[in-house]
């Protein structure tokens, strides 16, 4: 799912009407991506969206910065802007409060249905550790196992920590190594072993299973949730 156009406010036509039509059909495609159960870019999107409109609301000040400060005059009956100072002219401001009232409360309410999705995978999701946990643990393996299925990926995930405007992050990013069918008589400690005899750089690695009895898509769905989970187990330990 795209993101919504950062100004899609003043863009363009300035036509309340065109604008909530504009509005309404990115937010049903994310409506189509829940009914599917797949939960992201789309509730990024939403979370993006829904913070961009309520500091707008708050203030101003961000939207202020983005619109041109040589404006002059407005003329909604051409539907034309001429720029300047955006609290100069209560046209605009009617137009854009007017917008942002309607679109934030069906925002919400579609971030509540993501969420209610979000919790519902996250219910049943399993994270427990294979074999033995070290000291170490930047770095290591991830097992998704998708039981409906029988399918098991495989991931190396790295922890990072990254540092923006003096704040410190610690990121997880994970590459997908295999994929297999799990057999009936093979058990992920085996898997586990597999992987440290064909990769000697982690002779010792921490090693995660996360299992879901339910059959959602992986990349959309499954693997966002599995990470953060393991990211706060990490974070725990």
């Amino acid at each position: 799912m795209e993101k919504l156009q950062e100004n899609w406010l003043t863009d363009g036509v300035l036509d309340q009407e065109y604008k909530t039509y504009l509005f309404l059909a990115w937010l049903q495609k994310a409506k189509r991506e829940f009914t599917d159960a797949r939960l992201y870019p789309a509730l990024s999107r939403l979370i993006e969206e829904h913070r961009r409109l309520d500091a707008l609301r708050k203030g101003k000040a961000d939207f202020s910065l983005k619109i041109r400060r040589d404006v002059k005059e407005i003329d909604l009956r051409k539907m034309r802007l001429v720029y300047k100072e955006l609290e100069e002219h209560p046209e605009l401001n009617e137009y854009l409060n007017s917008l942002i009232e309607f679109a934030l409360p069906r925002l919400e309410s579609m971030l509540r249905e993501g969420k209610s999705l979000y919790d519902l995978v996250d219910e049943h999701l399993q994270l427990t550790p294979v074999g033995l946990v070290p000291m170490y643990r930047k770095e290591g393996y991830l097992f998704l196992y998708d039981e409906p299925r029988k399918d098991v990926y495989l991931f190396r995930y790295v922890v990072s920590l990254l540092e923006l405007a003096d704040e410190h992050f610690h990121s997880l990013q994970t590459a997908l190594i295999d994929q297999r069918r799990k057999s009936l008589g093979q058990t992920f400690e085996q898997l586990k072993v597999e992987l440290i005899k064909r990769f000697t750089d982690l002779p010792n690695p921490a090693t995660y299973l996360v299992r879901c009895n339910l059959a959602f898509p992986l990349h959309e769905t499954l693997l966002p949730i599995a990470r953060r989970r393991l990211m706060l187990e990490l974070k725990s330990a």
